[in-house]
């Protein structure tokens, strides 16, 4: 083979090797479940979210109420991350051990309850919205198969007082997942777990804000009052009850008509390997340009000693 169609044909493969997945799940997360059933009711609900470039700050508080006789409750906190260090719960103002367990080990503890909880926890759930159309859609089938994602869970065990109220705080950071395909920016997702109600004797009163810069373009499947706070835009809703999960997307910038035209039509413009194909072509085409100057100096040169 031609030692020039050989590189060609090599770098061509190199850039398939390494092109960027066009979807890549990250991470995900939930509200506590607890591991036997209880009488508790969450009073209240505060989940805050802030958005910092492709990350995801996580601070939820719960209000628990126990009307009953003093109780040990173990709960689940579902954990779909690769940020397992930067995690923290305080019961009552107090640091709380915890242990991640994976879902085998979980599988054994719930037993039984297993089935129920799997159905709550899977990434089948997941939806995501699109900011630009403002539609929520399935990911599923356009996951990235070169990353394994590892379910992990958070195990902690609570006691409550009789006839006591309590505060919960968990603090969590997640990575969205990344969509590059959709539009010629990367758009942003994350899914976080709200309806897990079924597992309490009452879940009510949730109140949900997410701040994100005011340069984004932002969607969220609930609606809700926005308000500019410094270089930020506080998304902020209040739930009655929980009848669903929470999703939101955003995009770093927005798009403009003639860009997602454009991208439509040539989505190779917005390649992340298209300056260095077109490098590629470029020095092609000199390459040729030279050997065809070259022959026709020969050919001129073979004239002229004729």
């Amino acid at each position: 083979m031609d030692k020039k169609y050989f590189i060609f044909f090599l770098l061509f493969f190199l850039l398939l090797g390494n092109a960027v997945a066009p979807f890549v799940l990250n991470d995900y997360h939930g509200n506590i479940v607890p591991v036997d059933s209880v009488d508790l009711e969450i009073a209240n609900e505060e989940i805050i979210f802030n958005i910092i470039d492709n990350k995801i700050e996580g601070d939820v508080k719960y209000e628990i109420l126990n009307n009953e006789n003093k109780i040990n409750v173990g709960f689940i906190f579902p954990l779909f991350s690769n940020y397992k260090d930067d995690f923290e719960i305080y019961f009552n103002d107090n640091k709380v051990k915890f242990e991640i367990v994976d879902q085998l080990s979980l599988k054994e503890i719930l037993s039984d309850k297993w089935e129920n909880f799997e159905k709550v926890v899977s990434n089948e759930n997941i939806i995501f919205i699109d900011p630009i159309k403002k539609i929520l859609y399935h990911p599923q089938n356009s996951y990235s198969g070169e990353k394994e994602f590892l379910t992990k869970f958070y195990k902690f065990i609570l006691n409550f007082e009789e006839n006591s109220k309590n505060i919960l705080h968990i603090k969590f950071n997640a990575i969205s997942s990344e969509d590059r395909k959709s539009y010629p920016k990367t758009l942003y997702s994350y899914f976080y777990i709200l309806n897990t109600k079924k597992y309490f004797k009452d879940f009510k009163n949730i109140n949900i804000k997410i701040y994100y810069p005011k340069e984004y373009l932002f969607s969220v499947n609930f609606n809700g009052d926005t308000k500019i706070i410094n270089d930020k835009i506080l998304f902020e809703t209040n739930l009655k009850e929980i009848n669903e999960n929470l999703t939101f997307s955003y995009l770093k910038s927005r798009i403009s008509n003639i860009s997602l035209l454009i991208y439509k039509k040539f989505p190779i413009f917005y390649s992340p390997y298209f300056i260095l194909i077109s490098l590629f072509f470029f020095f092609i085409i000199i390459f040729v340009g030279f050997i065809i100057f070259i022959i026709i100096k020969l050919i001129k040169r073979k004239r002229r000693n004729v």
